[in-house]
């Protein structure tokens, strides 16, 4: 379906509380959306023509953002996908991307669009239960005390410590 004026395009670009990203196959920043902008703290026309792995990928994760981009433009298939992504003031925001190659008449893949959303406190929140739940299992397997777990309906054991 095409948009009936490209002036609404825009505007939705504009509105859409997600970060809406245009890089050129080298990588290199096209636009990026006032979402976006907020988001990472970073003027959009300071970006354009800058490589954005080298600007928003955190150092230790540039590589396996690099290699997802080469499989995209090999052929890759999009998926859905959680990288850190780092601000003008060095927080890391945790971002849920989906990424679209666009191809010229030709077929060859000139540009890529990346839409992300930002998950930071929902990865936050699973680490945090994740931590948790790590703690007391070994509070529990460690305790001198004999302790299980049992199904009250079955009274079957769901868990027994090593006591």
């Amino acid at each position: 379906m095409n948009l009936p004026d490209p002036l609404l395009g825009q505007t939705l670009l504009d509105a859409a509380p997600v970060v809406v990203v245009l890089v050129d196959a080298q990588g290199r920043i096209e636009y990026l959306n006032p979402w976006g902008e907020r988001l990472t703290g970073h003027r959009a026309d300071a970006l354009v023509g800058r490589d954005w792995f080298d600007i928003l990928a955190p150092a230790a994760d540039r590589p396996a953002w690099r290699q997802r981009f080469h499989n995209l433009l090999a052929g890759a298939p999009p998926r859905l996908s959680v990288y850190p992504l780092l601000t003008a003031t060095g927080d890391l925001l945790e971002i849920e991307w989906s990424a679209q190659t666009l191809a010229d008449e030709s077929g060859q893949i000139r540009q890529v669009v990346a839409i992300g959303r930002d998950v930071t406190d929902r990865v936050r929140a699973e680490r945090t239960l994740l931590d948790s739940e790590r703690r007391y299992r070994a509070l529990f397997d460690a305790n001198p005390q004999p302790m299980w777990v049992y199904d009250l309906e079955t009274l079957a054991f769901l868990a027994v410590n090593d006591a």
